[in-house]
Order: structure tokens, then C-alpha cells, then sequence
């Protein structure tokens, strides 16, 4: 027997809220993309040329590894008598 399962009424009612919510995000994106809702500098005020953003690519496993480092040096030298 399933133990997570929700009772049909509150299944149905959790489904229906997220039917809403996903209706009013479709509707809150159409508004924005037929320009029903301003929104400066995406749909209105646009620039003619925008400048290209610099991005600042991180690779994610060499910062662990020098976090670990950090990590095992600190507890090779400090002195566990006093760490409390």
C-alpha cells in the first residue's frame, strides 16, 4: 500500500490549483508578449544595439576541490586541544 498518496479531494484541488496557476502564468506571458503590459526593455524602450554581457563561467568542480583543499589543511594543522 502507497502511503504517499493523496485522498481524491485533495488531489483533485491540489491538480485545479496548479491548472490555475499555470493559466495565469500562460495569460501573464501573453500580456507581456502582445505588449498588453509594459515591461521596459523587454517589450517596449528596446535599444537598437545592446552591448554583449559579460558572463562569468565557473567550473564548479575545481572550486569543490580547492574548498576541500582549504578544508583538509586546516584540520591537519590546527591544533584539536583547543577546538571545542
Amino acid at each position: 500500500m502507497c502511503n504517499f498518496l493523496l485522498p481524491v479531494p485533495l488531489l483533485t484541488y491540489v491538480a485545479h490549483r496548479i491548472i490555475k496557476s499555470l493559466s495565469y502564468f500562460n495569460i501573464f506571458c501573453c500580456h507581456i508578449f502582445f505588449s498588453l503590459e509594459t515591461i521596459v526593455g523587454v517589450n517596449k524602450y528596446r535599444l537598437d544595439h545592446e552591448d554583449a554581457i559579460d558572463v562569468l563561467v565557473v567550473d564548479n568542480t575545481k572550486v569543490r576541490e580547492s574548498q576541500v583543499d582549504k578544508i583538509t589543511k586546516i584540520k591537519a594543522t590546527r591544533d584539536a586541544r583547543k577546538v571545542y
